[in-house]
């Protein structure tokens, strides 16, 4: 995720806010997935979430 967030940080004209907002929601949403994501993915479940502007759904394959 953090190459993910250089990289928008790179090519959007973001403020010193915004940047550091992005850094903190995208610090918000790993945790998430390492949470909540790992856990329903293991079940076979479908899961979606969204922190501030990011939005992740993981659907399990198979």
């Amino acid at each position: 995720m953090d190459t993910a967030v250089t990289r928008i940080r790179e090519r959007a004209n973001l403020t010193p806010f915004e940047s550091e907002q992005l850094g903190e929601n995208a610090r918000l949403m790993c945790a998430r997935m390492l949470d909540e994501a790992a856990s329903a993915t293991s079940r076979g479940e479908r899961w979606s979430a969204t922190v501030g502007y990011i939005s992740v759904t993981l659907t399990p394959a198979g």
